[in-house]
């Protein structure tokens, strides 16, 4: 199989896609949400959906301690809201992902 056809295969089963980092304070964050866009001509674009933003880093007791806080990027797209849906995830549930709670 080629890394094409099997980069598409991932995306098609995969679209949401969460990049954990262990930062110098030995903690684990997820640093930052994407979702794999497909589109009409099979080609993919990969959205920023949220980002851990680091605030602080600064030294407690000897010890290094990072402050940050999760910030929304983007908005999970129409196609993406229809797939949750479609798997059983409710309109309200759906409302906290997408601005203003507009469900497409």
């Amino acid at each position: 199989m080629d890394d094409k056809t099997l980069y598409n295969l991932v995306t098609e089963a995969f679209p949401i896609i969460a990049f954990c980092k262990k930062l110098e304070d030995n903690t684990r964050h997820i640093m930052e949400v994407t979702e794999c866009l497909i589109k009409e001509d099979g080609s993919r674009e990969i959205k920023s959906l949220y980002k851990y933003n680091i605030i602080k880093n600064t030294k407690i007791n000897g010890k290094s301690k990072i402050f940050g806080r999760y910030k929304k990027v983007n908005d999970i797209s129409a196609s993406m809201q229809r797939r949750l849906m479609e798997n059983g995830m409710s309109k309200t549930e759906l409302s906290r992902f997408v601005g203003g709670g507009k469900i497409e």
